[in-house]
């Protein structure tokens, strides 16, 4: 199975929400986040931020989204239902998807005017900007209100499968486990995480990672059956840690807003009094990252006797992919290069080399994690600061990143150097060949790092300024 695989199966869908970006976080005057695509590279928070604060303050509502087609073969499969309980199931997707964004729209459409007056009385050229527990109270309202639109919308969809397990004859016991499960399935990924902008461990569905597995054609029933039962296994954990984490993104806006009205009431400074609505997401981040981890590691073990390793594999690679894009690319891959090494040596020559790449690859993924890792500490420090970098964070991350791109490249050219020499013993050995390969080689790391300098800028890293810090070559 391949990570292209996993990946065209894994598109997770885009859903509500309601977070507030307030003064002096170098985020915009928008209150109340609206909706927009899922975008598998990374967004710069403060920058998108500011670019709205140009234009005009406003409110979006951002309401469940509609069930689409990606969703139902999902659903099917997190219902756990098999046989003739799973067709009612995929038949109450499919007639959701035909109504589109008219359930949604006949409960949200209503929040318009309240919306709107918010925008008028305190976003507005005329606004009261700095009355901040009067936008407080009236953001906690507006939240309210979104909260019990969406419980009534999840009711509605709720009663509708009821209905068509009903009509199908499903027993009423088995009804509700599979209720439950799709529902919570459902609201679970009905929030996007990613367009939140506050973590990039909220974007990514482990549990659609395992789904896309199963469907691959070269995945036989066995094996698809026991990655199914391991995720349901875990599908309760999951999903509730990330409601909890994305509700506390949801109410950082008004939360934000009334820490600033209680320190303006001191005569203190407004400015990051509203960290302590961040640090919740910040702890609630971790957790889920800590969770995912676990739940990979358990997917290693435990599977080990029904899924093959490279599968885990497959799924581990295009979650770390979802979650950090470009940071998490093995930037000194030598998978092209060492075919055209491999191919001319024989044996014990052959043997030594393919125990010095497996020993270089090691090395690869060792200091790939501790650059995650060290990009992790730095982001939770950042949100628990209230969306805000300090220097010395930033620099102490640039020197790990540095460190890891030097090393990785020194590695590199020893591995391919040792190989080479093998190589070149043989007649077969085309030196022309091999130096048209290593310009290839070469040509791809310089991208791979300028792809992650890219991401790690839209992250407020590696800004502009500073990318002379990070070496440019890893040369064979």
């Amino acid at each position: 199975m391949t990570l292209a695989h996993i990946r065209a199966g894994a598109a997770a869908g885009v859903l509500l929400t309601a977070v507030s970006a307030v003064p002096g976080l170098s985020r915009s005057s928008t209150d109340v986040v609206g909706r927009g695509g899922v975008d598998s590279r990374p967004t710069d928070p403060p920058a998108r931020a500011v670019d709205e604060q140009r234009r005009v303050g406003r409110v979006e509502l951002f309401p469940p989204r509609p069930i689409a087609q990606s969703d139902v073969e999902y659903l099917v499969w997190i219902s756990g239902a098999t046989g003739s309980e799973s067709e009612p199931i995929r038949l109450w997707a499919v007639t959701l998807i035909s109504l589109g964004s008219a359930w949604v729209d006949a409960h949200f459409d209503s929040l318009r005017e309240p919306a709107a007056e918010y925008v008028h009385v305190f976003l507005g050229p005329d606004g009261r900007r700095n009355d901040y527990a009067a936008r407080a109270n009236m953001l906690r309202s507006l939240m309210r209100q979104r909260d019990d639109r969406a419980a009534m919308l999840f009711d509605q969809e709720r009663d509708l499968l009821r209905s068509m397990l009903d009509r199908a004859k499903v027993e009423p016991a088995a009804q509700d486990a599979v209720v439950e499960s799709v529902m919570d399935a459902r609201i679970a990924d009905a929030i996007d995480g990613d367009a939140l902008l506050f973590s990039p461990h909220l974007a990514p569905s482990i549990l659609r990672l395992f789904h896309a597995a199963t469907i691959n054609s070269g995945v036989d029933e066995d094996t698809g059956l026991a990655i199914r039962q391991f995720a349901l296994d875990h599908a309760p954990r999951i999903l509730e840690r990330r409601r909890i984490v994305l509700d506390a993104c949801l109410r950082s806006a008004h939360r934000s807003l009334a820490a600033m009205a209680s320190a303006h009431s001191r005569g203190e400074p407004v400015r990051g009094a509203s960290a302590s609505a961040f640090r919740p997401i910040a702890t609630g981040a971790t957790s889920v990252a800590a969770l995912n981890r676990e739940v990979l590691a358990a997917a290693r073990s435990g599977l080990a006797a029904e899924v093959p390793d490279d599968l885990v594999d497959a799924i581990e690679v295009a979650f770390l992919h979802q979650v950090y894009g470009p940071i998490a690319a093995d930037l000194h891959a030598l998978d092209d290069l060492q075919l055209k090494l491999l191919r001319h040596l024989e044996e014990p020559a052959l043997s030594t080399a393919i125990a010095l790449l497996a020993d270089d690859r090691r090395n690869r993924v060792s200091s790939r994690d501790h650059l995650l890792q060290a990009f992790d500490r730095t982001h939770r420090r950042y949100l628990e600061r209230g969306l805000g970098h300090l220097p010395e964070d930033r620099s102490r991350f640039l020197d790990e990143l540095s460190k890891h791109i030097d090393s990785g490249g020194h590695r590199a050219a020893i591995t391919i150097g040792a190989i080479r020499e093998l190589a070149m013993s043989s007649p077969e050995w085309e030196p022309d060949d091999f130096e048209e390969a290593s310009r290839g080689w070469h040509a791809a790391v310089q991208r791979r790092i300028s792809e992650m300098n890219a991401a790690l800028t839209a992250y407020g890293l590696a800004p502009p300024q500073s990318t002379d810090r990070l070496p440019h070559a890893g040369t064979p």
